[in-house]
C-alpha cells in the first residue's frame, strides 16, 4: 500500500545507477535495506532503488515509506528524516544522525512490535511481555545511542514509541482494511 501522501511521488525522480555507485553512503544504505524488514501492518517498506526530492531548496533521498510517510536521507546533513504531511504542508521529522543508527532504531522498535505481536497472538504463554518495561529498555537504548532523536516529542521515534504505548500503533491488519476501504 503507498503512503496517505503518496500525491508527493510526482516530485520524486529517481537516481540513476551511476549517482548510486558514486557515493559510499549510498551503496551502503543500498545493501543494508535488504536487512530491514517490511511490516505490512503498517505498509513499511524500503525501496531497492531511491527516489531524489527537493524540499526547501534541500536535496533528500527518499529510501522507504511507511503508511503516514517517507523515510529520507538528508543529502546535505546525512540525517535521517521522516517526510509527512501535517495539515496542508509537508514537514520532516527527525529520526536519526547517522544511517547505522537508523538501522539500530528500526531493528529495536521492530523487535519489540513482533514481541507484541507473538504475545497477543497466542493462547497460553509462559512469559508476559510488560509493555512498559519494554518500552523504557528500548528509550534507554535510544538515549544512549542517539539522544537526539528523543529529545523532542515530535522526532520520529518519541511519535512511534507513543503510538506503541498508548497501543495506536496497529498490530494486525484492521489499519491497512480501513484504508483500503476508503480508496
Amino acid at each position: 500500500m503507498k503512503p496517505l501522501i503518496h500525491e508527493i511521488e510526482q516530485h520524486f525522480s529517481p537516481l540513476r545507477e551511476e549517482e548510486l555507485t558514486a557515493h559510499s553512503t549510498l551503496i551502503h544504505m543500498r545493501q543494508q535495506t535488504a536487512l530491514l524488514m517490511p511490516y505490512e501492518h503498517y505498509a513499511v517498506q524500503f525501496y531497492p532503488e531511491f527516489y531524489r526530492f527537493l524540499y526547501e531548496n534541500k536535496e533528500w533521498i527518499v529510501f522507504g515509506q511507511d503508511l503516514g510517510g517517507y523515510f529520507v536521507l538528508s543529502w546535505e546533513g546525512q540525517w535521517i528524516g521522516y517526510l509527512y504531511q501535517e495539515e496542508d504542508s509537508y514537514r520532516i521529522a527527525y529520526c536519526n544522525d547517522t544511517w547505522h543508527h537508523f538501522i539500530s532504531f528500526y531493528h529495536a522498535f521492530t523487535s519489540v512490535v513482533l514481541q507484541q505481536l507473538i504475545d497477543k497472538q497466542a493462547v497460553c504463554t509462559d512469559r508476559v511481555l510488560d509493555l512498559d518495561s519494554l518500552l523504557d529498555t528500548l528509550t534507554h537504548y535510544y538515549m544512549e545511542i542517539d539522544a537526539q532523536a528523543m529529545q523532542e516529542e515530535h522526532h520520529f521515534w518519541a511519535i512511534r514509541l507513543y503510538e506503541l504505548s498508548e497501543g495506536f500503533f496497529p498490530l494486525d491488519g484492521q489499519t491497512i482494511a480501513m484504508y483500503h476501504s476508503l480508496e
